[in-house]
């Protein structure tokens, strides 16, 4: 899922003020400082997310014509295929 930076940053942003109000982070950083360690954090996690997909779609092109000839939906395959990947990686999306 691909978000614009902006909207990275508004999130960041909410979040640090959130957790700095709530004390919920025992930390010397401010909020400012955990407002860009979020926004790296989020973008980092959606890039692997991004790369991921990629990678699902270009395992899928491998087996195209199969799935044509079995008629096989390729966003079921798509979520099969992810979802494995996500599995064997031990990944969090």
């Amino acid at each position: 899922m691909r978000l614009r930076k902006e909207v990275i940053e508004r999130l960041a942003r909410s979040i640090a003020h959130e957790l700095m109000r709530f004390g919920y982070v025992d930390t010397e950083m401010t909020e400012d400082g955990l407002r860009y360690r979020l926004t790296e954090w989020i973008a980092g996690d959606l890039r692997v997310e991004d790369s991921l997909n990629e990678e699902v779609r270009e395992i899928l092109a491998n087996f195209e014509g199969e799935m044509d000839r079995r008629n096989v939906e390729y966003s079921r395959m798509f979520d099969l295929v992810k979802r494995r990947l996500v599995r064997e990686r031990n990944l969090i999306l």
